[in-house]
């Protein structure tokens, strides 16, 4: 749901059926809370976009942006992953 949320934030760069296909067929082992498969999810998304240049931008801002969050999670600034989490999502 969090991706299908950021999905629509940016306009649908991915079809909502493609990137439910995506999700389901990503390897989670080792995933143990929603965090985890959020981050999994995010990192496995495949930014080849076959002629469609925007989406590929759009999961790779995806990525950069999800960096940024992981980051200050691992610098224990909650505040800072928070503020990057709230412009990726629509909150």
């Amino acid at each position: 749901r969090l991706l299908k949320a950021w999905n629509a934030k940016v306009g649908y760069p991915i079809a909502s059926f493609q990137l439910e296909q995506e999700i389901v067929n990503i390897n989670y082992y080792g995933c143990n809370t929603l965090e985890d498969y959020f981050f999994r999810a995010t990192e496995s998304l495949s930014t080849w976009r076959s002629g469609n240049a925007s989406a590929t931008q759009k999961i790779e801002s995806l990525k950069s942006n999800i960096s940024y969050v992981t980051y200050y999670l691992d610098i224990n600034d909650l505040n800072g992953a928070l503020a990057w989490l709230k412009h990726i999502l629509p909150f």
